[in-house]
């Protein structure tokens, strides 16, 4: 049913549809992007497909319910490798970040701090 439920805005032509569940964050000095879905955290840190001098890290943690504190929302998860990860995200924030996303991201991921810009996905359909 939910699935169902799920195509209607397909079958209604062009749709644009937020989605509480879908979340990023990135940042270009040094690259990484942050993707939280519905099951799970992902976290890359390196530009694939670049020459770089260190390899592309990639790590995945369980999905963490987020702490919700005024316009602030934190989060944090432990990978089965015991990797560690906290997000912090300030929404809607008038800042260099409109154009990347509305609000400032830091995410530390075993200790190493990363800031950027980030929101929530928006899924667009094609009519």
């Amino acid at each position: 049913m939910r699935a169902a439920l799920a195509l209607l805005p397909l079958l209604a032509g062009c749709a644009t549809l937020p989605r509480d569940d879908l979340y990023f964050g990135h940042d270009d000095n040094p690259y990484w992007h942050l993707s939280i879905d519905g099951r799970r955290i992902t976290m890359s840190i390196g530009h694939p497909g670049r020459e770089q001098s260190t390899p592309v890290e990639n790590f995945v943690f369980p999905r963490a319910t987020a702490v919700r504190s005024g316009n602030r929302s934190v989060r944090t998860s432990t990978s089965l490798a015991g990797d560690t990860i906290l997000i912090d995200a300030e929404f809607a924030l008038p800042s260099s970040c409109s154009r990347d996303g509305p609000d400032a991201v830091r995410v530390v991921v075993n200790g190493r701090e990363f800031r950027g810009c980030g929101g929530r996905q928006i899924l667009v359909t094609a009519h």
